[in-house]
């Protein structure tokens, strides 16, 4: 399962999503918006809007502590 996962450093929350999918065992790539400017434009495109974290799986976008609920 291919899935994308955006943080930004010092985002607790991100911290806890990205521990939600190791957890999971779930293959994903993490893109940090600092560290990726260019990552910035994609979630404006897709979400109107710059927001940490975002999981964007299957074409689904998940948001913030949603993440969290997410299930295999």
């Amino acid at each position: 399962m291919e899935a994308t996962l955006y943080t930004i450093n010092g985002c607790e929350i991100c911290v806890q999503a990205r521990n939600h999918l190791e957890r999971l065992h779930l293959s994903y790539q993490e893109i940090n918006i600092l560290e990726e400017p260019n990552s910035v434009t994609t979630l404006i495109d897709r979400l109107g809007e710059v927001i940490t974290p975002v999981l964007i799986i299957k074409n689904q976008t998940i948001i913030g502590k949603d993440i969290l609920n997410l299930q295999t």
